[in-house]
C-alpha cells in the first residue's frame, strides 16, 4: 500500500487509555494542504479481540461538525489498525479532531505529556456507524491520542516536497533532499507497508562540524512540523558527529564517505531495522553485526508492530541525500525476503472483443457470466496502465 504520506500529532511518550464503550476520543490534527483522506490508523495496545464494533472518526475545529466516517471495524489487532474511508473524502487545509467511537472498552496508545490537546465525550450513547452530527458536549483531554491520517493518492517514490521548505531543498525529480546548516530533512512518500522492504541512500558529503546526519525509519506520526530533537525521539539514529555509521547512538561504528551508499533493511511487522554500508556487512543494535534474513541483533526502532512508517534523512549540516526505492535504481540486491519499496509499473498486452469471446467458454462456467453480459459490457479497452502495489 502506497500513499501521499500521513499527518498526525506529535507523539512523545506511549501510555495506554481507555475511552470506555460508546464514548468519543478524538485528538486536535493540522493537516498542512488540502487533501483527500483515504483512512486513519489507531494503535490498540492491548490483545486483539472480535465481535466488536469500533470506527474513526473526523470532526471540524469546533469538534462538532462530522466531516469523515470510516467503516465499522468488527476486529481489533494489537499494534497499528486501519479505518478506511469509503469513499475517500477530501478536506481542506485546517485544524480537525480526529478520534473514534467505540462499543467495548478497548485499550488505545496515548500520549499523556500534552496539555488539552484532545477532546473527550463520555455519553455512553454514541453507536459505531452513526456518529453523532453535530457532536454535543464534552470536555478537554491531556491524552493524545496516537493516531495517523492516510493521503490518498499523489507520488509514490521520493521524498515529501514539504516537509521544511525554509530548511531543506527538494530535486532530483524528488528524489533528493539537500538539509541546510540549521537542523532539517525530509521523509519518504512512501508508506511501507507491513512487509519486509529495502531501500538504498545515497550520501552527499559527512558532517564537519559538531552536528550529525541520520537515515532511517519514522513513524506516520511524526509530523511534518519538527525539530532535529523530535527526530531523535522518532527513529533510530544511524550516523554520529564524526560520520560514523551506527546501529544507535553510542558503541562502535563503520566509518562513511562521500558517495557511499546507505542500504536500508526494515521489517515492519516487527519493527525492526537493520542498514550496511555499500553493500555489505549488516549492522544491527550498538553497531554490532547483524542479521535482517535471520532476523538477528535487530535495532528496535520503537513504532508499533504493522504501524505504518517512511524512510527519513535528516542533517544539521549542508549535506544531501538521494532515496533509492525502486529495485530499477538500487545498486545492491535486497536481502531474502525483502522487496523495494516503490512500486512498478506494467501495461496490460491487447485485449480484443474477439478474444474475450475465445476465452469465455473456458472461464464462463467458473465466473458464470452470461453472453448477455458480454454483450451488455460492449468492447473492452485495447490497452490499460495499471500500477502493481508490492504491499497490500
Amino acid at each position: 500500500m502506497l500513499t501521499n504520506g500521513f499527518s498526525s500529532d506529535y507523539f512523545t511518550s506511549s501510555g495506554t487509555g481507555n475511552a470506555g464503550a460508546n464514548n468519543f476520543f478524538g485528538t486536535k490534527c493540522v493537516i498542512m494542504a488540502a487533501e483527500t483522506i483515504s483512512a486513519v490508523w489507531i494503535n490498540f495496545a492491548g490483545s486483539p479481540v472480535s465481535g466488536v464494533n469500533f470506527q474513526a472518526v473526523i470532526y471540524d475545529a469546533s469538534h462538532s461538525l462530522l466531516k469523515a466516517q470510516s467503516i465499522v471495524n468488527t476486529t481489533m489487532v494489537q499494534g497499528g489498525n486501519r479505518f478506511e474511508l469509503r469513499p475517500p473524502v477530501a478536506l481542506p487545509a485546517g485544524t480537525y479532531y480526529v478520534g473514534y467511537i467505540g462499543d467495548t472498552s478497548v485499550s488505545t496508545s496515548v500520549d499523556s505529556s500534552q496539555t488539552n490537546s484532545s477532546w473527550y465525550v463520555s455519553s455512553g450513547t454514541l453507536i459505531p456507524g452513526s456518529p453523532p452530527n453535530p457532536l454535543v458536549g464534552g470536555a478537554a483531554s491531556n491524552n493524545a491520542l496516537m493516531f495517523a491520517v492516510e493521503f490518498a493518492g499523489g507520488p509514490t517514490s521520493g521524498f515529501l516536497p514539504d516537509n521544511d521548505p525554509a530548511n531543506t531543498t527538494i530535486g532530483g525529480g524528488g528524489q533528493t533532499v539537500t538539509c541546510s546548516s540549521t537542523p532539517s530533512g525530509a521523509r519518504s512518500v512512501v508508506y511501507m507497508a507491513p512487509q519486509k522492504i529495502y531501500a538504498e541512500v545515497g550520501v552527499g558529503g559527512v558532517p564537519t562540524n559538531s552536528g550529525w546526519c541520520a537515515i532511517g525509519i519514522v513513524s506516520a506520526s511524526f509530523p511534518f512540523a519538527y525539530s532535529m530533537n523530535f527526530f531523535q525521539n522518532k527513529m533510530c539514529q544511524v550516523t554520529d558527529s564524526t560520520g560514523v555509521l551506527r546501529g544507535s547512538v553510542s558503541g562502535t561504528g563503520v566509518p562513511f564517505v562521500n558517495g557511499d551508499r546507505i542500504a536500508i533493511a526494515y521489517d515492519c511487522a516487527n519493527a525492526y531495522l537493520w542498514f550496511n554500508r555499500n553493500g555489505t556487512g549488516w549492522i544491527g543494535n550498538g553497531g554490532t553485526a547483524g542479521d535482517p534474513v535471520a532476523g538477528t541483533n535487530p535495532i528496535s526502532v520503537g513504532t508499533p508492530a504493522n504501524w505504518p512508517v517512511s524512510l527519513a534523512a535528516f542533517g544539521d549540516t549542508t549535506i544531501s541525500y538521494t532515496l533509492y526505492d525502486t529495485a530499477a535504481s538500487q545498486a545492491y540486491v535486497p536481502p531474502t525476503g525483502f522487496t523495494a519499496v516503490a512500486p512498478v509499473s506494467a501495461t496490460i498486452m491487447n485485449v480484443t472483443q474477439a478474444a474475450v469471446e475465445e476465452w469465455m467458454p473456458i472461464i464462463q462456467p467458473a465466473m458464470n457470466v452470461t453472453q448477455m453480459a458480454i454483450e451488455e459490457w460492449g468492447p473492452l479497452p485495447s490497452k490499460n496502465t495499471f500500477t502493481m502495489h508490492p504491499f497490500v
